[in-house]
């Protein structure tokens, strides 16, 4: 935690493989390589938040927790939808078998993107999806996405960054000036796009 005065104060140690973390009223979620857990203490102290998802050694590897109509978590085995606080977890169909990389919304809709089947949006809380762009050749592998103000930017795995500006109808190529061109995290603050990149190599598919 990062105090008013400026100083950082580690409250828990034993969460591991951090991926992300959201809030909701008093309550905060993190989620990791191995679980999502919950903390109604401001962080003092956490407690699983699993009940419902599958997890096994080989697939236990969880993404962004949103807070927008209810929380979405995926795993490597699919989409989970929960409407009480993550108390429980319920899998849902999203359209497609490819992974989720991340989960994220505005006040309307809710959005995925996968590696291998482009972006997918929901506008009814996760009933229906729909692709909003699903190019495999420039956008099949997208790992994340961030909104400024009502344009979309999404990540790709060797492409660099597209926006959108009609709601994901249509799409621009904006890599000019992007050394590296495999995109690993996205995110809008005060009228700028700052993104974490890393070179793309095809044959180990890592970078730096």
């Amino acid at each position: 935690i990062l105090t008013c005065s400026g100083q950082w104060i580690q409250v828990f140690s034993d969460l591991k493989g951090g991926l992300s973390m959201c809030s909701m009223n008093d309550m905060l979620f993190y989620s990791s390589t191995e679980a999502i857990y919950k903390s109604t203490d401001g962080g003092t102290s956490w407690n699983k938040a699993i009940n419902g998802m599958w997890f096994d050694n080989d697939s236990s590897l969880i993404y962004q927790v949103k807070d927008l109509y209810s929380h979405f978590g995926a795993t490597y085995e699919g989409l989970y939808i929960s409407d009480d606080s993550a108390q429980n977890w319920t899998i849902t169909d999203y359209g497609t078998s490819s992974f989720v990389s991340s989960i994220t919304g505005d006040n309307n809709a809710v959005y995925l993107t996968t590696i291998g089947d482009g972006v997918l949006k929901s506008i009814d809380n996760g009933n229906t999806w729909f692709h909003i762009y699903n190019g495999v050749d420039l956008l099949g592998a997208c790992n994340c996405m961030t909104f400024c103000g009502n344009t979309i930017y999404i990540g790709t795995e060797s492409s660099g960054v597209f926006k959108s500006t009609d709601g994901g109808a249509s799409w621009q190529n904006i890599t000019d000036g992007l050394n590296y061109l495999r995109i690993i995290c996205l995110h809008a603050l005060n009228g700028y796009i700052y993104a974490s990149a890393r070179i793309y190599d095809p044959v180990s598919n890592a970078g730096p």
